[in-house]
């Protein structure tokens, strides 16, 4: 025998769907933790782009080198710490002795920033080919005890032949060491 009266406090179970419009109420706690991670990470991002943004503008402030007025360049600094260059080998150079692109690159100063510690090299660029041309020149930080603590990289643009240009090589790398600055490649095409 059946009662078709339910007992005090409980209610009629129904199995279809709900009378009216269906309205949702506010989103899952889940979800409302996913938006929130969402955003936060959207914003951590952005401030990451800023500071990386800020940090290239302080590595190279003239915008990655070019010429000067008139296609002079300033005189070289004092370098603050012992440079060198690489000789090209006599296997690499021409039957004239020109030691090719490598030839064109002479560094002018080396150092760390006292600030970020981040070493750097200021270059000399001479365009010695007969066409207008853009450098890539790879630079090497080497400490005291001649392990290579960081490494860097300088782009000149569109130097006609003849044509000097500063640049600056970099790293994000931060040393606490004296270095001493080495050019690694020259690569040189014609643009």
């Amino acid at each position: 025998m059946s009662n078709p009266n339910p007992p005090p406090g409980w209610q009629r179970r129904d199995s279809g769907p709900p009378a009216g419009p269906l309205t949702h109420g506010p989103p899952p706690a889940r979800r409302r933790r996913r938006i929130v991670l969402g955003v936060v990470l959207g914003l951590l991002g952005a401030v990451v782009l800023v500071v990386v943004a800020g940090a290239l503008v302080t590595i190279v402030p003239d915008g990655g080198g070019g010429g000067t007025k008139d296609g002079e360049s300033a005189p070289p600094a004092t370098p603050s710490v012992r440079s060198s260059l690489p000789r090209a080998p006599a296997s690499r150079a021409s039957p004239a002795g020109d030691p090719g692109p490598v030839g064109d690159v002479r560094i002018t100063s080396c150092g760390v920033d006292r600030v970020t510690q981040w070493p750097s090299a200021k270059l000399l660029i001479t365009n010695r080919s007969g066409e207008t041309s853009t450098y890539i020149v790879g630079v090497e930080f080497i400490g005291p005890s001649g392990v290579r603590l960081a490494e860097g990289a300088a782009l000149s643009n569109d130097l006609a032949p003849g044509q000097r240009a500063e640049a600056t090589a970099g790293a994000l790398e931060q040393v606490r060491e004296r270095v001493t600055c080495k050019v690694t490649k020259v690569t040189r095409f014609a643009s």
